[in-house]
């Protein structure tokens, strides 16, 4: 691209197929303007110093999440839009490298378990240890479930599951945009703070039913009757 980044156009670039409604509508617009202002300053960086820095910011947002939920809802959504800048440093500067990509999946998932595990502390502090631990476990584990069958699904059958079939929405920018606002609702009412956080583990176990069966049937079906 030019050595002037404009935000319009670099916006074209960095957009994918697999994004999320929150990332196109809403992340990227934000997220490609840091990158532009990273660009157009002349500021010295690396995509994965960004990836290290980006974490950093989400470790710290899950603390916040823990022990302020206004702050933490607000610092959650905003370690979503961050989330977006190395990648698009990286594709606009020509910096993209596989091990980046690696960095880059790796960190978002330690981020994922640090503000999932910030943001469900209310959740012990109103249920008995056993509810709380089982709902837990089961937004976690269906959360990381989610960038799992991503993966897998690159890997054993070469097909990306996020543009596969139904668009059923489960992907990280909407789940995170879900923790952000359960946060904010938390000091205004904690029924409402458990249902809507509660929708990522829905969303998440409904997104993998539904890819699993998708994968079965566009490559499943044909193991077993051959």
């Amino acid at each position: 691209m030019n050595e002037y980044c404009d935000p319009s156009e670099a916006y074209k670039m960095v957009i994918k197929p697999s994004d999320g409604p929150v990332s196109r509508r809403f992340n990227r617009h934000v997220s490609v303007r840091i990158t532009c202002f990273l660009i157009n300053h002349n500021i010295r960086v690396t995509p994965n110093q960004l990836t290290l820095l980006i974490g950093l910011f989400g470790f710290l947002s899950g603390v916040a999440a823990a022990k302020h939920p206004l702050l933490g809802g607000l610092l959650v959504e905003l370690t979503s839009i961050l989330d977006g800048v190395d990648g698009e440093y990286a594709r606009l500067t020509s910096m993209e490298s596989k091990f980046g990509g690696f960095l880059d999946a790796v960190a978002d998932r330690i981020v994922d378990l640090i503000l999932l595990t910030g943001s469900l502390v209310y959740v012990f502090m109103i249920a008995n240890p056993y509810m709380g631990l089982v709902f837990s476990a089961w937004i976690i584990g269906s959360s990381l479930i989610v960038s799992y069958l991503h993966c897998r699904g690159e890997a054993s059958l070469g097909v990306d599951l996020r543009v596969m079939g139904r668009r059923v929405y489960a992907g990280r920018d909407v789940r995170l945009l879900i923790i952000a606002i359960a946060l904010l609702l938390e000091p205004l009412s904690i029924a409402l703070y458990i249902l809507v956080i509660g929708l990522v583990g829905v969303l998440s176990t409904i997104y993998i039913l539904d890819k699993m069966i998708e994968a079965y049937v566009s490559h499943g079906a044909r193991i077993w009757t051959q």
